[in-house]
């Protein structure tokens, strides 16, 4: 059968592999924290070597009748836990949060990776080598849990009967909206308890888009901050690390033809981005409107 070797940022982690890219920079300014990749940080480069390991028997492409050396042609890397794109593609590692729908193959995908790959090389070779094994960089799409509310604020103890004005978004509870009276000032209230919401959020609307990473941020907080004077919580998400999942599949001149090799990558959160966004909010605010005194 076909092997993998260890090499830089390439190591054997218990049944699988593991993928550590070495330090860079990234978007937004962002650079590493910590051991693991961090969020918005470019993918620094990681090599992936295959070699061959037998001797076939007769029958193979290359030598119908005299056994043959194995030869290499080809390595591909895929996102998920199972051949073919299939299985988990990420899941929480750190934070203490349930895994969601959307973090399984064929819903999953992490919009600005790329995934290496190499071959098929004819006639294949002892050792053959990826170059690249990942590009691009990982976003925040799956760090699925923060939360943000808003609200009109007026003068005076009370506030115009007729409006929505405490509202909400987070991806548990959808966008939602409370009418007034039953919000006094003083009346401490949260996203998750008090803010009746329409439902659990997809991801395509509760993720942040790289353009409003250090703005607006989801689709769902920009709707919920819609003519609001105030910002009255911006929670960021708890999760701290994320294991992304992928299948290295080696292909060779020896039967069955195909290995399939798991590995996976940590990511951790950094927040950078999440502040950048309390800061817009708070210079958004506006002054109090008339209410009823």
């Amino acid at each position: 059968m076909a092997i993998l070797l260890p090499g830089p940022g390439f190591t054997a982690a218990g049944s699988g592999w593991k993928i550590l890219p070495p330090p860079g920079g990234g978007l937004f300014g962002i650079t590493r924290g910590g051991i693991n990749l961090s969020i918005y940080e470019f993918i620094g480069t990681v090599a992936i070597t295959a070699q061959g390991n037998l001797v076939c028997p007769g029958g193979t492409p290359l030598s119908p009748i005299q056994p043959s050396p194995e030869l290499i042609t080809g390595i591909t890397v895929t996102p998920g836990s199972a051949p073919f794109s299939q299985g988990t593609g990420v899941s929480v590692l750190v934070g203490g949060l349930p895994n969601i729908p959307e973090m399984v193959q064929s819903i999953y995908n992490e919009p600005y990776m790329q995934y290496g790959k190499i071959g098929p090389i004819t006639p294949g070779t002892p050792t053959l080598v990826l170059p690249v094994a990942l590009t691009g960089y990982v976003t925040e799409k799956y760090f699925y849990d923060g939360e943000s509310g808003f609200s009109e604020l007026y003068v005076g103890d009370t506030t115009p009967n007729t409006r929505d004005n405490v509202r909400g978004a987070s991806r548990n509870g959808g966008v939602g909206k409370a009418k007034t009276p039953g919000f006094k000032r003083n009346k401490k209230i949260t996203v998750a308890k008090d803010i009746p919401g329409s439902g659990t959020l997809p991801i395509s609307t509760a993720e942040v888009k790289q353009d409003a990473a250090l703005t607006v941020g989801s689709s769902a907080t920009q709707q919920a901050a819609a003519n609001s004077s105030y910002m009255w919580s911006m929670r960021p998400s708890m999760i701290r690390t994320e294991r992304l999942f992928f299948t290295i599949t080696v292909t060779s001149t020896c039967p069955p033809y195909i290995w399939h090799f798991p590995a996976h990558m940590d990511v951790d959160n950094n927040w950078i981005p999440h502040a950048k966004r309390i800061g817009y909010r708070i210079n958004k605010q506006k002054s109090a409107l008339p209410g009823e005194e």
